[in-house]
């Protein structure tokens, strides 16, 4: 590795050993944290912002609405009449659930994103009768098939589509793996010939340019603005774009072609032959947009809508992206010839890039953040904008005609054509807007059901998502943290016109302001782990307040109010359990191939960092599940990098998977540090500052690294339905015993809903085997007991929760000290 400082490899060895030598006797003399768990500031109510994909969905005939209610983990169930919708049930199912789609008139099937499963839920009884464990952060279900009936579930995290029999889902699934990262949506064409998969995190072929790469092909393109007299910037890397035959950078040089070996495969959209009994992907297409979303079927025009937000990383600077970094669009696919080609339609075109700093009028037009999209009989459109509060209309052409207001954050739409009815779920505020086809007008707005979101969490969600606070109404921060997460991307937010910042930490590190690519980080656990960013240089999150005029382009900033409720709301932001890791919270150890419990010893003991430290001196792991940063700024010499940067934490790092410095189709254009420039774990442990042994060392180590604990344990979420068809079997008994030891463990806690002794029921575990039930009067209940008493038409559902959350999930809902049962 080339390096972008002038003194000798003798000198560089000796000022890397002094320099290593204070940060070991900094990393010894510090105090460990008294207690062993991550230092994000505990919050009593998590956020998880899960991605609503289709929240609502009707019965076959028209009686019912069915509404997924998030934040509380049930589903509300409506009885539609001429007086409107009338809440009849609320079926306690996994914890968030973000889709639900109606079998038939009786059954509906629910996906929940944390607890990795999929409801089955009778609606005569209003009870799960099933549970289907489906794999990492399912987002979506569909019914299709020709030849016979098949339930398809969407697993994002596995990028997989699996299909089940709905009549015996307990046979296993048929697989279909997706060749992208993140696939989140699923819709069917009129006959169920064919399912339509989205792939969320598709990318738009950027990649980066390694800082040494762009160093040795003669720098980076000049500066525009140009840079004021500052001193030389750090050497940096570049972002460049595919642009069909070339890698180019922003004025269109394609020198570094010889410099990025691979292509990136853009998989937006994956077509699925549903017509066999074996289902398998029939075509791919390319060139939607970046993040793609909800799309809805045309069967006269044999034609997809996709929702979907084009991003320009490829620019560069602040200046130049302020207000204008992503595209809102509707794509129209057409599959009427043999390669199906797509149509952009900008759904903001009343924006005028040519004002940059926006109007009132302009804002109050514009659409941000495109959720779902549902096309009626007579052909019109309809699009939710979450982050407008608003419902669009649109002609087949996709050109909006008319916009409607609705409630706070609208995620999901549903047509009711008996009753010309269009129903809106609304989630920040957690009700329906039901609006008028024929007026376009929202009739009137009631609750999906209890909201047990504390009022902060209410107040503060709006600023990550509310683009009114952008120039011209069609951004905001949730354009690249999607979902309070990432966006996959790098983005080069420098400043040629800004200033020298000073900033303390092992030394003083002044920073400047050309600061090159940097990958969008998750704000998930961030407040307590401050400094923040990439380099450290924002002590707290008030320090982004600049960035809602200078990035967003809007006319203010937020207020001392609004930032300490935006805060506020921030640090309830949390990680899901991380896929990698054994049910109960250790490391796998297989005999053979890499070894994540080897790998977590070498990580918190072996001296692999330029023999003198271990990774968790930095990376901080143990004791504990701690978030893997000791939060100190590392200066840049001992990185053998050109900025000093703060060590950044490991929580989600295996969801950075997908690149490959090899001639390929790549995945993702961006892969691990700061800028993505490295490409796997593996690559970047072999850097000559470490000293392992070998590659299978090294192997173990990225092994631990990607099953790192996100500070939430694997069995919350986890859940069994014990039924008549499985109350004898092993493996449930299995399941329940392994919840059970987890919450003794102090790892989750536990609760049971379903139908007991005829009544629908709750109960938390307290220990010892035994269960509190939801009426003050009754005794504890074994669980030899629930589990005898669970049947065919009294079926219970465990489930394992966040720590602090049983009372309320298993007995007492709305906390108000008064159990369920009793009220």
């Amino acid at each position: 590795m080339s390096f972008s400082f002038s003194p000798s490899r003798k000198i560089f060895k000796r000022l890397t050993f002094v320099l290593m030598t204070c940060v070991a006797f900094t990393m010894v003399c510090r105090p460990q944290p008294r207690a062993v768990i991550a230092e994000t500031l505990p919050s009593s109510f998590k956020s998880f912002e899960s991605p609503q994909v289709h929240p609502l969905a009707l019965t076959p005939d028209g009686s019912k609405l069915l509404a997924v209610n998030t934040p509380d983990h049930r589903l509300s169930v409506f009885q539609l009449t001429g007086e409107g919708p009338a809440l009849v049930a609320e079926v306690p199912v996994g914890l968030e659930p973000v889709s639900v789609a109606a079998r038939n008139d009786r059954e509906a099937w629910v996906t929940n994103w944390l607890s990795d499963s999929v409801s089955i839920v009778d609606l005569t009884t209003g009870n799960v009768v099933r549970t289907i464990d489906v794999g990492d952060e399912p987002t979506d279900v569909v019914f299709a098939g020709q030849q016979h009936e098949m339930a398809f579930v969407c697993v994002s995290g596995l990028s997989q589509v699996k299909a089940y029999n709905p009549d015996s889902p307990a046979d296993g699934p048929q697989v279909i793996s997706i060749r992208g990262k993140q696939p989140r949506a699923l819709v069917r064409d009129a006959s169920g010939a064919r399912v339509f998969v989205s792939v969320f995190e598709s990318g738009n072929k950027t990649t980066v340019v390694s800082a040494n790469q762009v160093k040795a092909a003669g720098g980076p393109p000049k500066a525009s603005p140009k840079m004021k007299k500052l001193p030389p910037a750090p050497d940096v890397g570049l972002i460049v774009k595919w642009d069909g035959s070339n890698w180019a950078d922003e004025r269109g040089n394609t020198k570094w072609n010889a410099l990025v070996p691979y292509t990136l495969a853009d998989v937006d959209l994956v077509v699925i032959d549903a017509t066999q009994s074996a289902p398998r992907i029939q075509s791919e297409v390319k060139g939607v947009g970046t993040h793609i979303g909800n799309a809805t079927f045309d069967p006269a025009g044999n034609r997809l809508y996709v929702l979907n937000i084009e991003a320009h990383n490829e620019v560069r600077f602040e200046q130049n992206l302020s207000g204008r970094f992503t595209t809102t669009r509707v794509s129209l696919v057409n599959f009427g010839s043999s390669v199906p080609n797509s149509t952009a339609v900008n759904l903001n075109s009343d924006i005028d890039l040519n004002v940059p700093e926006g109007s009132n009028a302009e804002r109050a037009l514009s659409l941000a953040l495109p959720a779902d999209i549902v096309r009626g009989a007579d052909g019109t459109l309809y699009v939710a904008a979450t982050g407008s509060a608003k419902v669009s209309v649109l002609d087949p052409g996709g050109a909006v005609q008319a916009r409607i207001n609705v409630g706070q954050g609208p995620t999901g739409l549903t047509i009711d054509e008996a009753r010309q009815r269009l129903y809106a779920l609304n989630r920040f505020d957690e009700t329906l807007s039901i609006v008028s086809l024929k007026g376009r007008t929202e009739v009137t707005r009631i609750p999906v059901g209890f909201n047990p979101e504390p009022q902060s969490v209410r107040e503060g969600r709006r600023f990550l998502y509310d683009a009114s606070l952008s120039a011209h109404g069609d951004l905001a921060c949730a354009s690249c943290h999607l979902n309070g997460h990432r966006d996959g991307l790098a983005w080069d937010l420098g400043n040629p016109r800004g200033k020298l910042q000073s900033v303390n930490g092992i030394g003083v590190s002044v920073f400047h302001p050309m600061k090159g690519p940097m990958t969008t980080q998750s704000l998930r656990g961030i407040i307590g782990n401050e400094p923040l960013h990439w380099r450290g240089d924002r002590s707290s999150l008030s320090d982004f307040n600049p960035a809602f005029m200078s990035l967003l382009g809007g006319p203010r900033e937020l207020t001392a109010d609004e930032m300490t409720a935006f805060t506020a709301f921030t640090q309830t932001l949390t990680y899901p359990p991380n896929p990698n890791q054994n049910l109960d919270r250790t490391f796998p150890n297989p005999p053979t191939g890499p070894s994540a419990e080897r790998g977590r010893q070498l990580f918190n003991t072996g001296a692999l960092d330029g023999g003198l430290l271990s990774c968790n001196a930095c990376h901080a792991a143990s004791p504990g599940f701690r978030s893997g940063t000791n939060n100190l700024i590392i200066p840049g010499l001992l990185l053998q990098e050109s900025q000093d940067f703060k060590v950044p934490q490991l929580r989600g790092v295996y969801q950075k998977l997908g690149l490959q410095d090899s001639v390929d189709e790549q995945l993702s254009g961006f892969g691990f540090i700061h800028d993505g420039s490295i490409d796997t774990l593996l690559d970047f442990l072999r850097l000559p500052v470490f000293t392992f042994r070998s590659d299978n060392d090294r192997r173990d180590v990225e092994a631990f690294v990607l099953a790192f604990d996100s500070g939430l344990a694997p069995a919350v979420g986890l859940q069994v339905t014990v039924n008549g068809d499985n109350k004898l079997s092993p493996a449930v008994a299995e399941r329940i015993n392994l919840l059970m030891a987890q919450a003794n463990a102090g790892n989750c806690d536990l609760v049971v809903k379903g139908i007991y002794g005829g009544a629908h029921r709750g109960s938390v575990y307290v220990g010892n085997g035994m269960f509190r039930p939801d009426r003050q009067s009754e005794s504890p209940l074994s669980f030899q007991v629930l589990m005898q008493a669970a049947d065919s038409g009294s079926e219970l559902t465990f489930t394992g929760t966040p720590v602090g959350y049983g009372r309320r999930l298993g007995i007492d809902r709305n906390g108000d000290g008064k159990l369920d049962g009793d009220e």
